[in-house]
């Protein structure tokens, strides 16, 4: 856990800006890459108004891979940063949670006149606990691509796939099958705990900026007041175009990919919290690398590093590494590489 950072110097400095007058304050919330990412079009929107804003970061990624390197690329200045990383996730929900209801508390008594007006995105820890800390202080927040909800396929529809097919997989089918929505069921609590956090972010929001119409009619039946939400597209587009403005040495710092190549990142804890899932994902890596010459780009994430070490694929990996066409990588920390890239 680090300390608490203001780029004024400290806590009363920075209540002191917020309430330098009685306009709205815009806090844009953030404490993940993708946070940053679809974050930064909307802050930079409200700079250009004249708007009184203010970068909030939470401190759930912190290194130069997942957090600095965004912020230099993007130009932010991050105003306050609460200094939240390790530990585990129900530690990490409270700190965030105790900490930025101090920080929300001290301005709410300093200041009464001013309504705080926090942004959220998506479906990150650090969305969850900021509503949570801002709906419990009376600011209930504008939620950046809210509405989005996992429909699984139906274990039935899975069940008469494989009867039918044997040991063909026959592609073209399987993807008629996965796009109709009648063989899906709602209720996932997968990806997880990205389903718990948007749909508690939502309970606590004012405002629902849906990304597509499916996330928006979700949120309609789900009772929310249609009045209140917008389909607005993704801001993660605005972020994309930015980045296509940035030169990328992507690569002339990896010539392997000037040719194509197939793109690996298993991140998501249900995947690398599982031993039965992270081996069945690692051997489909292996049989690939056998199989192809096509260049295979795998992302490490810490997720991806701590489920190696702790089911034992260490020397395995290192196999994989010394083939000619395997290309392991640490996350990037620059999204106009990625955007390059792919």
């Amino acid at each position: 856990m680090h300390d608490i950072y203001y780029a004024s110097g400290s806590l009363e400095s920075f209540v002191s800006q917020v309430g330098v007058d009685d306009r709205p304050a815009h806090f844009m919330m953030v404490g993940t890459k993708p946070d940053l990412i679809k974050q930064a079009p909307i802050l930079k929107e409200l700079q250009k108004r004249g708007e009184k804003s203010f970068l909030v970061h939470t401190g759930q990624h912190y290194d130069e891979n997942l957090s600095k390197g965004i912020e230099k690329e993007f130009g932010l200045v991050v105003d306050a940063n609460l200094g939240v990383s390790g530990g585990i996730l129900s530690t990490n929900i409270a700190r965030i949670i105790e900490r930025f209801g101090e920080l929300l508390h001290a301005i709410k008594e300093a200041h009464p006149k001013v309504q705080i007006i926090p942004y959220v995105h998506g479906d990150t820890t650090t969305c969850f606990a900021t509503t949570t800390a801002s709906f419990n202080l009376g600011f209930p927040v504008i939620h950046n691509e809210a509405g989005i909800r996992t429909f699984m396929i139906q274990k039935e529809v899975l069940d008469k796939f494989r009867h039918y097919e044997g040991s063909d997989f026959d592609f073209k089918r399987w993807f008629d099958l996965s796009s109709q929505r009648e063989n899906y069921s709602k209720g996932s609590h997968e990806p997880f705990p990205e389903q718990w956090n948007t749909r508690g972010s939502e309970a606590g929001s004012g405002l629902f900026m849906a990304p597509v119409a499916l996330a928006k009619e979700n949120l309609e039946n789900e009772g929310f007041p249609e009045n209140r939400i917008f389909n607005v597209g993704n801001s993660v587009v605005d972020a994309m175009n930015f980045a296509g403005t940035i030169n990328s040495d992507i690569f002339k710092k990896y010539p392997k990919l000037k040719k194509g190549f197939i793109r690996v990142c298993v991140h998501r804890r249900e995947n690398t919290e599982s031993e039965v899932r992270f081996t069945a994902i690692f051997e489909m890596i292996e049989q690939l690398s056998i199989e192809t010459d096509q260049t295979i780009l795998w992302i490490l994430l810490p997720g991806t590093l701590k489920a190696i070490k702790n089911f034992g694929f260490d020397e395995r990996l290192k196999l994989l590494k010394k083939k000619e066409h395997v290309l392991i990588s640490d996350v990037w920390p620059k999204y106009s590489d990625v955007m390059a890239a792919m």
